[in-house]
């Protein structure tokens, strides 16, 4: 499977602790709470998982892909309570599948995904910014996360039938982050030419040789945001795509 990483010349993503409120439509708004602790998300919550050669230590050339499925196995996410504070009771822990025994055997990478897919319609376009919020923080218990694991929230558009990436943009966490942290991503989704178009948000980690990599993620929001947030008159039209593997 292709991901793309790309230099964003006409979207602006922000990551920032603290933005105004801003009333419109919420299309994405989840704490765990109603969630029973131990349970395991499911769908719109799906998830996919990519292996990659080992190169010197870091993800190299792409092995494969298998993906979507139902996020029914605790390989991959549960529920986990005794959490304080603004995270409530609850949150979810995002760790890698490590179901793929040859892989991590061999030394590859595995890179676990969990996300959700939104379609972007003129409604949901109207208010011009669009914001996925979230509370962040690596495991600290079970062992935390190893120094190696590459673990990060994201927030991507992808074309109406999924082939390709067409912004995307990133908030990483490593295994010193163990207290909450606030993170936010937001793109201008303005442009007409979006209709149709898939805006994704979610987790990835990625691992070797069944190193730890469990992180936790709290209140999750997908909301519209004042159009002060990001540079006025900025569609996506002018976006500049550099492909990678991973």
């Amino acid at each position: 499977m292709k991901t793309t990483h790309l230099s964003a010349v006409a979207c602006l993503a922000i990551l920032a602790a603290n933005s105004p409120a801003y009333a419109g439509v919420v299309l994405l708004n989840e704490d765990f709470e109603s969630s029973a602790v131990g349970s395991h998300l499911t769908s719109p919550w799906t998830w996919s998982v990519e292996t990659f050669a080992n190169n010197n230590g870091a993800p190299g050339n792409y092995i494969g892909g298998y993906y979507p499925g139902n996020t029914t196995s605790n390989s991959i996410q549960t529920v986990i309570g005794n959490q304080s504070g603004a995270q409530g009771n609850n949150a979810l822990k995002v760790y890698g599948d490590y179901g793929f025994a040859p892989n991590h055997a061999n030394d590859q990478w595995v890179k676990t995904n969990i996300y959700q897919n939104i379609t972007l319609t003129p409604a949901n376009r109207a208010d011009g910014v669009l914001g996925f919020k979230f509370d962040i923080a690596a495991f600290a218990g079970e062992g935390g996360i190893n120094s190696t694991t590459i673990a990060y929230a994201y927030f991507q558009i992808l074309s109406p039938n999924y082939s390709d990436t067409w912004a995307r943009e990133l908030y990483s966490v490593s295994n010193v982050n163990t207290a909450y942290q606030s993170g936010q991503l937001f793109f201008n989704v303005s442009d007409s030419g979006l209709d149709g178009a898939q805006l994704q948000m979610g987790f990835s980690t990625l691992t070797q040789n069944y190193s730890a990599s469990a992180i936790l993620v709290d209140n999750l929001q997908v909301v519209p945001e004042p159009s002060g947030v990001v540079l006025s008159g900025l569609g996506l039209a002018l976006l500049t795509i550099r492909r990678r593997r991973h």
